[in-house]
């Protein structure tokens, strides 16, 4: 049974990553912010001699970035990131120099951020990366991660759009105004949302883990992008409740500053084009076919 190491196991993908690997006959262990404060506080890395039992590494470790930036949450959310990140391959490299086994792939995390706030047209993997907080991010987090192709390592940088899931992230926030009959757009509500099944993105995080022909920067995205507009109304259809309001994109600043505008008000077209040509089929490629399996019997979610 394969090892692999994961960060950020307590978060809404952590956790369902790991009953997902573990029905995939997977041995998991987590590594804890607390855990890597702990080697650190200690001048210590990672044991050298146990990494040399574990196949794999996802790193999915960062502070939330749904919360109201401000100076110090801006510098907790690319710290965190760096940090454990750095640490992670510095212990890597500490085990290559004592000529120890090392894990085979790192997968780490990152996000369609990367493009920017509002890059024009559709957006690849080959695509510029954006020039604001979240682009600036997730460009740092990925150069330190890439620091593990330095030791041999095959490592596969996820970059998620919007994960649609019940068990956490933002599809249960953005379905509570409909549950109270308060559901619609926010923005003028042209603006894309590139999103994927939380069962789609699981499945590719183990592709990346078994298949030796990914590598490098892959968008973890549906092929078919959608307008909030047409998100809404495919939201409160699937809910049985109606789509009427909207929530100025002013407003929405008003209330949540930069964050808003990042992640909200932020029009990205991202497509998934190197897991198509690697022939990855999506269980779920529509919106319609996704929200009809999450909320399969909109009654019970009332």
């Amino acid at each position: 049974m394969k090892q692999i190491l994961v960060t950020g196991s307590s978060g809404f993908i952590g956790k369902e990553l790991f009953r997902f690997l573990k029905e995939s006959q997977f041995k998991l262990l987590p590594l804890s912010h607390q855990d890597i404060t702990t080697y650190q506080n200690n001048n210590e890395l990672f044991p050298a001699k146990q990494l040399s039992d574990i196949a794999g590494i996802i790193n999915l470790a960062g502070v939330s970035i749904s919360q109201r930036w401000n100076k110090k949450n801006k510098a907790l959310i690319l710290e965190s990131r760096l940090n454990t990140t750095r640490f992670l391959v510095d212990s890597l490299q500490r085990a290559k120099d004592l000529q120890l086994p090392i894990p085979s792939v790192f997968i780490n995390a990152s996000g369609i951020g990367y493009y920017g706030i509002s890059p024009a047209g559709i957006q690849t993997e080959e695509s510029s990366p954006g020039s604001d907080f979240l682009a600036s991010v997730c460009q740092q987090w990925e150069q330190a991660a890439l620091q593990a192709e330095r030791l041999g390592i095959r490592t596969v940088l996820c970059r998620f759009g919007v994960v649609l899931g019940v068990s956490g992230g933002a599809l249960p926030r953005m379905a509570l105004p409909f549950h109270w009959g308060v559901g619609g757009t926010i923005g003028n509500g042209n603006q894309h949302l590139s999103w994927i099944h939380l069962q789609d993105l699981l499945q590719i995080l183990q592709l990346a883990l078994t298949s030796s022909s990914l590598q490098g920067a892959y968008n973890l995205t549906s092929p078919h992008p959608i307008s909030m507009r047409q998100f809404a109304a495919s939201l409160g259809k699937q809910l049985k409740k109606p789509a009427w309001t909207r929530l100025p994109g002013t407003a929405a600043k008003l209330l949540l500053g930069e964050m808003a505008e990042a992640i909200l008000l932020a029009d990205q077209q991202v497509l998934p084009q190197r897991l198509l040509a690697e022939g990855f089929q999506f269980q779920f490629p529509d919106l319609t076919s996704a929200l009809a399996d999450l909320y399969p019997d909109s009654k019970t979610q009332e």
